[in-house]
């Protein structure tokens, strides 16, 4: 019985742990990134450290170092690079250059990877002499005029100018520490048997590559900081692709290195909406080669390789309807037939699943999407795959097939959402089955349970009803009434993900994310509320990592939440959003209205002048 009073007090310090966190945490780390991937836009990528401290990630803390040398086919390959000079890590950004520099203590480091080759660089500025210690379970190895050579597959070729290795052995491990005198230089590393270029050439390699490909995106109608946020948003979306396999990692931070089939279609949808039409393919192609053979897909697949995560078994749903989204959305920009037919027949597939239960029931079967919170029929899901069926409906008509089913399907689906999910506030965020007996037989009724969730207006945005209906404006209202937080939208009511649920970086519950603040920003913008809009725009760059968009925002201090940041999807939302965006037109002057105007004042004057001098 003694032991009960201090039972009490450990479990009461053990909950409030995240408090404690929250409270001696430095918020000015937040704005910077602790993870970013950087990639050479054919086959290889390596998920850089940045040393910022993140006490909230449930990883081990690691330097700043390169964690992880993924080489295409091979795979990650086994070798890990720690930057030991320079002291701590102060700030970590991604520049429009598409290199990733961290200010220290004592000096910087920028990590580069040109376009189109197979050497990265480390190059460092600082006060004190160069080190840095690779290690590696690869016990293989030579070196030789300032050069270490690890005989991986492929081999790892590392330079540095003037060099001095020591090599120690740590039980399975080889640490090589690898230091100069020098002050000022380049850590050079070679995927592969090729010859080393200097770090300028690197340098004017990538100004051309990384120029050009920003200049060939459409322009939207913003200036400034805005297209500066834009050009960012392209840069982190294009890095957190695969670039051998497609896919999109929907956060460069460990516990969201996945690939989210969800935020992967809007990924796709943003590169190709901003002109971007193959890096956009090549994520279609995967997920029509990843499509499970009844028509539907895993939820989250390994990022390094494509494969399904059979572990993470929640099933969602919306991935069909964006899979259908996005394609129309790919005709719609290039109008080419013959590169969409590839994609026909995974279309194909995902309407015969979805016809079985549309037929049955009149919605798509429960799943946890959007936000993986409830097992229910949830609106998101529902919403995405009428609208799916119903771009399905338009692409086969544009393609000469038939489409009568895919409108079949449109409308009896749609017509359940709208019998069911609508209620007095706007759409529900789910509805619940219930069977009801009368007069001798059954019937199956669904009932709303009216939960604000931000997740309803992007299907609005997107044409589920008409933009100025009553449905639409009363579900708008409702979400901004129930869900604004410091500015930006929640998630839902009552969302404790990030401070008491999973992850703990928020002082508060309900912290407002990114993509739901731009949902509302994309609906402004359909609804020609431009100012209101940018209003939003501008509210996800004050709160962003140097231009790195967060998941959510701290609903107290207004700090990123560093654990899920930066967020494929959020950048994404962003460049769909600025696309979207069309510059406020100043009133145009009526020059024959202000000549007649002109010549009254004038007749005026003068007739005042006469009858004055009378």
């Amino acid at each position: 019985m003694k032991l009960l009073p201090f039972l009490f007090i450990l479990l009461f310090l053990l909950s409030t742990i995240p408090i404690f966190l929250g409270e001696n945490y430095d918020r000015n780390l937040a704005y910077s990134p602790t993870y970013l991937l950087l990639n050479n836009w054919i086959n290889e990528s390596i998920l850089i450290s940045t040393g910022i401290q993140d006490p909230f990630l449930p990883v081990s803390y690691q330097n700043l170092s390169v964690q992880d040398i993924y080489a295409g086919h091979y795979g990650i390959i086994p070798v890990k690079i720690y930057v030991e000079s320079n002291g701590n890590s102060i700030s970590s950004e991604l520049t429009l250059n598409n290199t990733i520099v961290v200010k220290q203590s004592y000096g910087s480091t920028e990590f580069i990877f040109p376009p189109y080759c197979q050497q990265f660089a480390i190059f460092q500025n600082g006060k004190s002499e160069l080190k840095f210690l690779v290690t590696t379970n690869e016990t293989s190895y030579s070196i030789k005029d300032h050069m270490l050579i690890i005989n991986t597959v492929p081999i790892l070729k590392i330079y540095l100018n003037n060099a001095i290795f020591a090599v120690i052995r740590n039980g399975t491990l080889l640490d090589i520490y690898i230091k100069s005198n020098e002050s000022y230089g380049t850590l050079n590393v070679v995927i592969g048997n090729y010859s080393i270029e200097n770090f300028t050439t690197l340098q004017k390699i990538n100004y051309i590559h990384i120029s050009k490909w920003l200049n060939s995106s459409k322009i939207p109608h913003i200036k400034g900081i805005f297209l500066k946020e834009y050009f960012t948003s392209l840069l982190i979306v294009k890095d957190d692709q695969n670039p051998f396999t497609g896919e999109f990692a929907a956060s460069p931070s460990p516990i969201y290195l996945y690939s989210w089939v969800r935020d992967g279609s809007f990924a796709a949808i943003s590169l190709q909406d901003s002109g971007h039409i193959n890096s956009a393919i090549k994520f279609w192609k995967w997920m029509s080669n990843s499509q499970i053979q009844n028509g539907t897909w895993y939820t989250r697949y390994n990022f390094w390789n494509g494969k399904p995560d059979k572990t993470f078994g929640i099933p969602e749903y919306d991935s069909l309807g964006l899979f259908q989204i996005g394609i129309w959305n790919l005709y719609q920009e290039t109008h080419n037939k013959s590169m969409i037919e590839q994609f026909i027949s995974s279309i194909n597939r995902s309407v015969t699943w979805e016809s079985y239960y549309i037929l049955k029931n009149g919605l798509i079967p429960k799943d946890l999407s959007v936000w993986e919170d409830n097992y229910q029929y949830n609106f998101w899901t529902q919403a995405m795959d009428a609208l799916g069926l119903k771009d399905t409906a338009l692409l086969y008509s544009a393609l000469n097939l038939n489409n009568s089913l895919e409108l079949k399907l449109e409308n009896i689906l749609n017509e359940t959402i709208q019998k069911y999910f609508y209620t007095n506030d706007g759409y529900a965020e789910y509805v619940t089955p219930t069977v009801e007996f009368a007069n001798g037989k059954s019937q199956l009724v669904y009932t709303p349970m009216t939960l604000a969730d931000s997740s309803s207006l992007l299907p609005i945005d997107f044409g589920l009803v008409p933009l100025n209906s009553q449905r639409a404006i009363k579900t708008v209202n409702y979400t901004i009434t129930q869900l604004t937080r410091n500015g930006g939208l929640a998630r839902f009511t009552g969302d404790t993900y990030h401070y008491s649920n999973t992850l703990y970086d928020s002082s508060g519950p309900m912290p407002p994310w990114i993509i739901t603040t731009l949902f509302l920003a994309l609906y402004y913008e359909k609804t020609g509320q431009y100012s209101k809009a940018l209003n939003l725009m501008n509210w996800s760059i004050i709160h962003s990592q140097h231009l790195l968009l967060p998941e959510a925002v701290d609903p107290t201090y207004g700090n990123p939440l560093p654990t899920t940041s930066p967020l494929t999807w959020s950048s994404a939302m962003y460049i769909i959003v600025a696309i979207n965006y069309k510059e406020i037109q100043k009133e145009s002057i009526n020059i024959p209205l202000l000549i007649i105007i002109t010549i009254i004042v004038i007749l005026a004057y003068y007739l005042i002048k006469r009858k004055f001098l009378r």
